[in-house]
């Protein structure tokens, strides 16, 4: 029995590429040809489309994930990446966080947004974090501030290989 075929073949993506260089030099692409087309086409009747779907992360399974978060200043830092799930932030949004952007309450965090990709204008967004009671985002980002020595400007930063946080990431 042959061995299996992957799922996804880098050949759309390389016409496209393609494609895209001849239309930039405003040229006909190669890639629109009948045979080239057809090519692709058995590419993807040969290999299947489908995209293999991976498990969500859930509560449980993000409370073993900072629960196996080592007591480093690496491992501080990513446990602190759970803001993100709890107030279910875009990549972009997480990155673009300033200290300035966090309010700490009795109650939990007030994270403001400043831009995000439904908000191209700037107009901003307030978020309350509560605390929890397992796994809290709230103590996670004031711990890893606090051991960061994190006073202003962004939140999550590159943890240098002697265990110091960058400066400004």
């Amino acid at each position: 029995m042959p061995p299996p075929l992957p799922r996804c073949s880098p050949a759309p993506y390389r016409a496209a590429a393609i494609h895209f260089r001849y239309s930039s030099a405003q040229v006909e692409s190669p890639t629109r040809s009948m045979l080239v087309t057809a090519a692709l086409k058995g590419i993807r009747r040969e290999l299947g489309v489908a995209l293999t779907r991976k498990a969500p992360a859930t509560a449980l399974r993000l409370v073993e994930m900072a629960r196996l978060c080592p007591a480093t200043l690496q491992g501080l830092r990513d446990r602190s990446l759970l803001l993100g799930f709890a107030g279910a932030f875009r990549r972009s949004e997480l990155v673009a966080l300033n200290v300035e952007d966090l309010e700490v309450l009795p109650q939990g965090l007030k994270v403001t947004i400043r831009r995000s990709k439904t908000d191209q204008e700037g107009a901003g967004q307030v978020i309350a974090i509560a605390r929890g009671e397992v796994h809290c985002p709230v103590a996670a980002v004031q711990t890893w501030l606090e051991a960061a020595a994190i006073t202003m400007g962004p939140v999550l930063r590159r943890v240098r290989k002697g265990g110091r946080s960058a400066r400004r990431s």
